[in-house]
């Protein structure tokens, strides 16, 4: 049985949120809370195996509770908000130690009410099990991660070589991709395509959070826009998301992929046609997209990353692509980081630039 702690300041969410879960036979609510204080107190006696917490509540903030749980007797927290405007808070809570974002479901018998619930009840059985450590405080963190882009600066006068990174996340993605771009110098030169599973709604909230970073400027994906250096580009909400040969954004409402759009598959595959440098990284996350696609490109030459077990959230992508032998390389979080940093350094020179212009 996986034991669930409910944490709403809506009696009204609290209760359906438990008559989904127990809908299942392998979900027990253990506990229903209305505020950050009733859920710390709860965990004084009780041991859940995931909690679900909302965004708002009376007395202590959500990253308040988070933080207060991750540094004493971490649990899976995942949080389950209807306020899309606030999504920004949302994220910042994965910072704190949340593992995951979704949107509360809507009442039985609504539009789009069985695929919430589906997704709901298949991330949390997935988190529910996942060892978790005492968070490290900010402070530290942070003095890491100014010493690591010192030493890794890259001039601001670097030229675009023509490489693009192409990236694909589901569970955990928001947090790791938030990661790898922390740790990258400022004025990264090289463009990044991602297609994140997420949410419908949540991607202005994702761009806004990403942007907090000053290493990439992190924007939605517009259809025909040339890629350019130093940006992070996100597949927005139902589009397949894809770059032509020559470098420039395709969105398109092709059918989806593997259940999914975006799908990583499709991104991925459409790297086929691009004509300049490529590396395609494959992150944490539920499923299987993207790990068949991803042998596609290492068969067409390209360098393909697996995010590898220890430092993923949900180890499925990536774990398929490598069960398929479809990863030139199987990388942490850290070391995917400092890859990119040494593509930064090995891409941007003058000559990189003119051979790439030639293949226009």
């Amino acid at each position: 049985m996986i034991k669930t702690l409910i944490v709403d300041d809506s009696l009204t969410v609290r209760e359906l949120l438990k008559a989904l879960l127990e809908s299942d036979p392998e979900f027990r609510v253990i506990g229903l809370a209305e505020s950050g204080e009733q859920a710390l107190e709860f965990l004084q006696k009780e041991k859940p195996d995931i909690i679900t917490m909302d965004l708002h509540m009376p007395g202590l903030s959500g990253i308040e509770v988070t933080e207060k749980i991750m540094s004493s007797a971490p649990v899976p927290i995942v949080i389950v908000t209807a306020d899309r405007e606030q999504a920004l808070h949302s994220f910042r809570l994965l910072e704190a130690g949340a593992v995951a974002v979704l949107e509360t479901p809507p009442a039985p018998g609504q539009e789009g009410y069985r695929k919430a619930a589906e997704t709901l009840i298949k991330t949390l059985r997935s988190l529910s099990g996942m060892r978790l450590v005492r968070r490290i405080s900010k402070t530290n963190n942070s003095r890491v991660g100014t010493a690591e882009r010192e030493e890794t600066k890259v001039c601001s006068s670097s030229i675009w070589s023509g490489r693009v990174i192409l990236i694909g996340a589901s569970t955990g993605g928001p947090q790791t991709i938030k990661q790898l771009v922390a740790d990258l110098p400022e004025n990264f030169p090289l463009p990044i395509v991602v297609v994140q599973h997420i949410a419908q709604g949540f991607l202005p909230g994702l761009v806004r959070w990403l942007n907090e970073s000053k290493s990439v400027k992190a924007k939605l994906a517009e259809n025909g826009e040339l890629l350019q250096s130093g940006f992070l580009y996100l597949a927005p909400d139902d589009q397949q998301c894809g770059i032509n040969s020559r470098g420039e954004i395709v969105l398109t409402d092709a059918a989806k992929e593997n259940g999914l759009r975006p799908a990583v598959s499709y991104l991925f595959r459409s790297g086929l046609k691009y004509r300049g440098k490529l590396s395609a990284i494959l992150l944490t996350g539920m499923g299987t997209d993207g790990a068949l696609e991803l042998g596609l490109l290492k068969n067409a030459g390209v360098d393909t990353i697996a995010q590898d077990k220890e430092s993923s959230i949900v180890f499925g992508m990536p774990a398929e692509a490598i069960k398929l032998g479809n990863a030139r390389q199987v990388l942490s979080v850290t070391a995917i980081s400092a890859y990119l940093k040494v593509l930064a350094k090995m891409d941007n020179n003058a000559d990189g630039m003119k051979a790439f212009k030639s293949t226009g």
